[in-house]
């Protein structure tokens, strides 16, 4: 009997960015500086994922009040230290902006500022990768005047989908000679994902049926092999080994329901080569949220009725000597 079990927890991983005014250098402009921070709490570290440690670029994009981009305008983005930046500019006082901020792994994702819209190629981003993480945060209708404040807070513009193997589950694998080694590794695919996000609304849209490329198992691509669950959800299932993580775009508002999403694994089965599947229907995201899909993703539990015939068949092979 499969067992597959799953849950959605809150985010808590947030970047922080606090906004103030330096000085009005005339009656018509004014210069700007944020004061961005990445800062991580230690209480919010999951497994040794999700911790922005590969966040390495803070690209801020300008709009008018209209939301058509102002390219002219390019703010001084300068990194103070691994989880700080600074930036500048000068703008107009008086006048109406609104304003994109976007952390990442330099070279992951782009972003189309005219279009407003980051639009994701899934297929071509392995999954068990962390590198694919990365934090947004728009603001809207703001009017700059000569004295302002303003925080702005980071978050994450994708729910994380986990998969976790119970203690049982694994066990068995490895008792059938399953080695979990760098030659064990899962690739995850989603059925209508979101494939584009619009940054200055906030909206995920287009969805599509993905694939991410395979990827070494999750137990061996982070800094720990367990999945932190909680063991009300999954009585019994701790310790969780991690199997497999990939981030996808999701609204804030409420949680989406994925038709399906599905785990491929392959690996070595005492020196030969296996491979098998999980699917898993109905399986709620939400922005900021992880959801954890846990189970028996290795084995089925089967019952073989077993019945002794104490009778010969007949008739006898006879042989002279």
């Amino acid at each position: 009997m499969k067992r597959v079990l799953y849950a959605f927890a809150a985010l808590a991983v947030l970047l922080q960015v606090a906004s103030c005014n330096k000085s009005a250098s005339s009656g018509n402009d004014v210069e700007m500086a944020f004061n961005v921070s990445l800062t991580q709490l230690p209480a919010t570290k999951v497994d040794g994922v999700s911790e922005a440690a590969n966040i390495d670029v803070l690209d801020v994009f300008v709009y008018d009040a209209a939301g058509t981009y102002l390219a002219n305008v390019v703010p001084t983005v300068t990194k103070t230290d691994q989880t700080h930046y600074t930036v500048k500019m000068r703008l107009i006082n008086n006048v109406t902006y609104n304003f994109v901020f976007f952390a990442q792994k330099s070279g992951t994702y782009t972003y189309a500022a005219d279009k407003k819209t980051i639009t994701i190629n899934y297929s071509a981003i392995t999954a068990n990768s962390d590198l694919a993480d990365a934090f947004y945060a728009r603001v809207n209708n703001f009017t700059v005047s000569s004295t302002f404040s303003q925080a702005v807070t980071l978050t994450r513009p994708f729910a994380q989908i986990n998969f976790g193997s119970v203690k049982t589950d694994y066990l068995s694998a490895e008792a059938s000679q399953v080695a979990f080694d760098e030659n064990l590794k899962t690739a995850i695919t989603v059925k209508q994902a979101a494939t584009k996000l619009n940054l200055l609304t906030g909206v995920a849209s287009d969805p599509a049926d993905v694939t991410f490329l395979s990827g070494v198992y999750m137990g061996k691509a982070s800094a720990s092999a367990t999945l932190t669950v909680n063991e009300t959800s999954f009585p019994g299932a701790t310790p969780v080994r991690y199997m497999g993580m990939v981030y996808i775009l999701a609204n804030p508002e409420s949680a989406t329901t994925l038709t399906k999403v599905s785990l491929g694994i392959n690996g070595l089965q005492n020196g030969n080569a296996f491979s098998s599947t999980r699917e898993v229907t109905n399986v709620p995201v939400r922005r900021n949220y992880r959801t954890q899909i846990v189970g028996n993703v290795f084995t089925d539990e089967g019952t073989f009725n077993v019945t002794i015939v104490p009778t010969y068949e007949t008739p006898d092979y006879d042989k002279n000597l």
